[in-house]
């Protein structure tokens, strides 16, 4: 039986409490990380999921640079990258549910994530990753801007050295 896979944006309120709902299962019981709260981005914040069989099976959040600036200027100064050729959003909490994790729904979500993204009109990208899965992320064609910092909301071990980085995308052309 073949199962049926759909890439989308969260439209209801239920779809992103269930995008949520992904999102702590991954990094609060699968990665041990602190609990993922809801905060004031998700009120701007822009939903990608991917369904299976009417589950949510995977999601990310992309918040649009506003009034609020955006969750990583908390460690980086985005200064530099702002001007008014610039659209920048950031995306977060990238979640996929164990049992779901495998190459075709990867190539798929993130051609459906890069075309989301240029048809909400946003120019760059800004992402903070672990230091331990930055290689994807340069996979993907984000590039480093920024030094090594210290995210003490994903620290699982107290050691107080750095172990985020900031990276960037054009999403032109």
């Amino acid at each position: 039986m073949t199962r049926q896979l759909t890439f989308k944006t969260a439209e209801t309120i239920a779809e992103q409490r269930q995008a949520r709902q992904v999102i702590q299962r991954v990094f609060v019981d699968e990665l041990n990380y602190r609990q993922m709260t809801i905060d004031q981005f998700d009120q701007i914040a822009h939903y990608l999921i991917a369904v299976q069989d009417s589950e949510v099976i995977a999601a990310l959040r992309v918040i649009p640079d506003a009034e609020l600036g955006l969750p990583i200027e908390e460690f980086i100064d985005l200064s530099p990258l702002r001007s008014n050729e610039v659209k920048l959003a950031e995306v977060s909490r990238l979640a996929c549910l164990t049992g779901f994790r495998n190459f075709n729904i990867t190539c798929k979500g993130l051609s459906f994530f890069e075309e989301t993204i240029r048809s909400l009109g946003f120019t760059h990208l800004v992402i903070e990753s672990l230091l331990e899965t930055v290689r994807l992320y340069r996979f993907l064609g984000f590039t480093t801007f920024d030094e090594p910092f210290y995210d003490y909301s994903v620290d699982l071990y107290n050691q107080k050295s750095p172990n985020s980085i900031g990276l960037m995308k054009s999403m032109k052309g």
